[in-house]
């Protein structure tokens, strides 16, 4: 499932698609590239593109849960980071 993520978050982000758009059920591609089993390139691609880590599904699902649930420690800690990182506003002049 991962391979598909790849597949379909790569082109949306070269066209700077929203991040943060959430399906049906509120889940986000960060949620779903960690439940599709993607570890690495892509969730850091979309948290570099500023998605939301704190977001969560309509049953309160998190990308952190799936990491935690799939023992994946390494993303664990990269979405813990994220979900208290600030990012600058956007009329700040970054």
């Amino acid at each position: 499932m991962a391979i598909h993520c790849c597949k379909r978050c790569r082109p949306l982000l070269a066209q700077r698609a929203d991040v943060n758009a959430a399906d049906e059920t509120k889940a986000t591609p960060l949620i779903g590239c960690v439940i599709g089993g993607d570890y690495g390139q892509v969730n850091s691609s979309l948290l570099d593109a500023r998605a939301d880590a704190s977001m969560h599904a309509h049953d309160g699902f998190t990308a952190a849960k799936g990491a935690k649930r799939l023992r994946q420690k390494q993303i664990m800690e990269v979405l813990k980071k994220a979900v208290v990182h600030e990012w600058p506003s956007p009329s700040a002049g970054n």
